[in-house]
């Protein structure tokens, strides 16, 4: 009989080429699908757990007659395709940068961020873009390229830096549809962004805006919440409910939406050390050494140079307070005369001729021909101190000084300055780091191509800079001294004849500053080594469980689960405090300190990252220790996990109850608003507070301070920062809607408005504002659309462009099957 493998043996050389044929098929299906683990690093997907299937659908949609969805696995494709793009460009740009070239195009011309949620506005965009008719060819991505290098990088670098951020997983033809649908979505977010961010703030708006932030008035505001109407709400029958959960099954409640939502977020229980930085510096600080001190000014005098001359130098002036000459002077102030010894000539009206009588050839004092005669008793020598005394340099918020980017002067937060500081701003949703990145906001109607421009010039512009020129004014007329050097023509406006000589500070007048760093230095390594030694026993226990975590259920009915240590001893032997939490999503996580931390990182300026943004995303084995530091030298926690629960969508039988609730609410709403407008008429027919007529009947009342629309912002170090809304006492989450019928009412009318979450329904009115409309038009004539009015204009845009894409996303029907993360499970 013959052997069963002999005809594999006969046919041996066809079934091998058969086989390659296969691979290379599979092989090529494997692009981007998480097969090759080159793919699987750049579309971030490496080590993955915990995720769903890869047909499994995250996000569905419907427009018309036609709808789809897009799957976990189509989601993982967006995002590799997003890094290519990105890795690409920055790599392109910064070779652009180091050849010299200027690109025209701002940043890398698309959104940098791979989050879910970014990827799926980018894909909706690019979407509509081919509903419009709106294409992108390869001439205009080859522009795009040329526009972003500034034609420094020829076509052939572009395919070697291609092959060395990717090799040979992507070929050029595939990078150009990447390019093509990033671009398409860009232009269409650009033109719908066209009329919204203008850099002309036409006269009605500007006076608008000027009103939301200089009107103030005093309101009497009358809440009427919903729940006080849901007893009288009957129960949905079975087919109202049934309808009303699918509805909203998949959605993530939110607490200050109109929408309700039943799907449940994830949810985490954390345990933490927290070593608390104020506690240990004052200890610190009793500790240090004058020998210390001493040392530490020896070993770094050259960063205690400075340009502000002691107090001591600063002669005495008869009638002249101290403070007066630390005030900073102003070009415009109609006290800078001339000096004492020159006597100020008559200046003529217009009206008065002027004689033409020639000027005698009598030199006036500033002249170098008119030296002093020493016997005259009026003749006093110049002082060798300067004669005008250079501002102080601005404090930072610890109170040290900064005189510019390269001061390396200690400051007294113990840290050393060394980079011009940024000021911090919020970003803002929905397009984040993607359009509008913090820190580094262009101002309202910036495009692409003026954007890094304006950067630049941002100190040059007249509007940037709140307080005017303290130099004083340089005279072409004005002689130098006798037997002084000329100066170098222009240099006197660069301001570097007239800058003061540096000096070494005193030991005296750094004493506290340097006190200050050494306790400083010293209290951070002991918080860290007490951190490093308090998590040797986290890790050594989170190799226990998680040895007895991976056994088999089976393995595990005779395997006990390791105890955890006493954490709250190992706490405070180390001087830390132990705490935990319960199961929290991560907005219930804010209620607790842990939560309510951020980082601060840098991301085109600086970025406030919460908690949340760290803790949620990814997974990560339980009692597994990481570290969070908080934006200030305050506490640094380190935290483990201790229970998981992953997102998932229960059933109605589950959360019966809730959605009945939910359903009565909106029920309710409906009869709080009936009951809004029946007090509207009854106050319309008197002319009383609203107190007097409706306090009786058993509702509340309340009068707010005099407030405004909105609150002019601050920043660090001096800076002017967004206005914001002003919060209103006693009413919840406002909105826009809210705000504009309360400012927009004339006084002594009464009418009424819901908050944004339509839990409450409010009757307003007026009773008084300041100033009156004539001196606020007045003041609107003088001061014109400042700053602050063009930041309001700048913000109103983004909205603007927010509630565009809110529009479009329900044209849609966009519906997450679950939470959208903002990085790829196991970063």
């Amino acid at each position: 009989m013959s052997s069963p493998f002999a005809w594999f043996r006969k046919k041996q050389r066809m079934l091998l080429a058969l086989f390659t044929v296969l691979l290379i098929f599979v092989f090529t299906l494997s692009l981007g699908s998480g097969i090759d683990p080159i793919i699987d690093r750049l579309s971030g997907r490496g080590g993955a757990t915990g995720t769903g299937g890869p047909s499994d659908a995250v996000v569905t949609w419907s427009k018309g007659r036609q709808s789809g969805e897009l799957t976990e696995e189509e989601l993982r494709r967006l995002r590799f395709r997003r890094n290519v793009a990105v890795r690409f460009l920055a790599s392109v740009r910064d070779l652009a940068t180091q050849r010299g070239g200027k690109p025209a195009v701002n940043r890398l011309g698309i959104p940098e961020s791979d989050s879910e949620r970014f990827l799926v506005q980018s894909w909706l965009l690019a979407r509509e873009a081919d509903a419009v008719g709106m294409s992108v060819n390869d001439a205009a991505v080859k522009d795009f390229l040329k526009r972003l290098t500034d034609g420094t990088v020829t076509e052939p670098q572009f395919a070697k830096i291609l092959q060395d951020v990717v090799g040979n997983q992507v070929s050029q033809m595939q990078l150009f549809d990447i390019l093509r649908e990033e671009l398409k979505a860009q232009q269409v977010l650009r033109l719908s962004a066209s009329g919204a961010l203008t850099r002309a703030v036409s006269p009605v708006a500007s006076w608008d805006y000027f009103n939301r932030l200089e009107r103030r008035i005093v309101a009497e505001i009358m809440p009427i919440a919903a729940a006080d109407f849901v007893d009288k709400v009957p129960d949905p029958t079975e087919s109202e409910l049934q309808a009303f959960y699918e509805n909203y099954q998949h959605r993530d409640a939110e607490p200050q939406s109109p929408e309700p939502g039943f799907h449940r977020r994830r949810r985490i229980a954390f345990q933490y050390f927290r070593a608390d930085y104020d506690s240990r510096i004052q200890q610190e600080l009793s500790q240090v050494s004058d020998a210390d001190i001493q040392k530490f000014y020896d070993e770094n005098k050259e960063f205690f140079r400075t340009t502000n001359p002691p107090p001591s130098s600063v002669p005495a002036l008869p009638g002249v307070e101290e403070s007066d000459l630390n005030a900073t002077p102003n070009a415009a102030d109609d006290s800078a005369a001339p000096t004492p010894d020159t006597p100020t000539p008559d200046t003529p009206t217009p009206d008065t001729p002027t004689p033409d009588t020639p000027t005698p050839d009598t030199p006036t004092p500033d002249t170098p021909d008119a030296t002093p005669n020493p016997d005259t008793p009026d003749a006093t020598p110049a002082p060798d101190t300067p004669d005008v005394t250079p501002p102080a340099a601005p404090e930072n918020g610890d109170g040290g000084q900064r005189v510019g980017p390269d001061d390396r002067r200690f400051v007294d937060s113990g840290r050393p300055l060394t980079h011009k500081p940024r000021l911090i701003s919020s970003p803002l949703e929905p397009f984040g780091n993607a359009w509008f990145a913090v820190g580094d906001e262009p101002s309202a109607g910036t495009t692409d191509e003026s954007a890094d421009k304006e950067s630049s010039d941002a100190s040059a512009s007249p509007e940037a800079s709140a307080t005017p020129d303290p130099s004083p004014a340089v005279s072409e007329t004005t002689a130098a001294p006798s037997g002084a050097t000329e100066p170098a023509v222009g240099s006197a406006l660069s301001g570097a004849a007239s800058e003061p000589p540096m000096r070494t500070q005193t030991l005296d007048e750094v004493r506290e500053t340097i006190k200050r760093r050494l306790a400083s230095q010293r209290t951070e390594a002991k918080m860290q080594q007490a951190l490093t030694e308090a998590r040797s026993a986290v890790d050594a226990y989170s190799r226990e469980y998680n040895t007895w975590d991976i056994k088999s259920a089976e393995e595990k009915k005779t395997a006990k689960q390791p105890t955890p240590p006493d954490f709250k001893a190992i706490a405070e032997q180390h001087g830390l405090t132990f705490s935990e939490t319960p199961l929290v999503d991560r907005l219930q996580v804010v209620e607790h300190e842990l939560g309510r931390a951020y980082d601060l990182v840098p991301s085109q300026g600086y970025a406030q990252v919460p908690f949340a943004s760290v803790a949620y995303e990814g997974d990560t084995r339980l009692y597994t220790a990481r570290e969070f530091p908080s934006i200030t030298l305050g506490p640094k926690f380190l935290y483990w996990e201790t229970a998981d629960v992953p997102a998932y969508r229960p059933e109605l039988k589950e959360i019966r109850d809730d959605v009945i609730r939910a359903w009565k609410l909106r029920q309710a709403f409906q009869l709080a608003g009936d009951r809004s407008k029946q007090a509207v008429a009854e106050a319309q027919k008197s002319d009383k507070p609203l107190a007097e007529i409706f306090v009786s009947q058993g509702l509340t009342v309340t009068k707010t301070p005099p407030i405004s629309w909105m609150t002019g912002g601050t920043a660090g170090f001096g800076g002017q920062g967004t206005p914001y809304v002003t919060p209103i006492p006693d009413v919840e989450a406002p909105g826009p809607d809210f705000m504009q019928t309360l400012f927009r009412l004339p006084v002594g009318q009464v009418t009424m408005a819901t908050n944004y979450p339509q839990t409450h329904c409010y009757v307003l009115r007026v009773e008084s504002e300041t100033p009156d409309q004539a001196e606020l038009r007045q003041r609107f004539r003088e001061q014109g659309a400042g700053m602050p009015v063009m930041m309001i204009s700048a913000t109103e845009g983004r909205l603007a462009i927010a509630r565009w894409y809110e529009e479009l996303e329900q044209a849609y029907h966009i519906e997450w099957r679950r939470e959208a993360r903002e990085a790829s499970p196991g970063d």
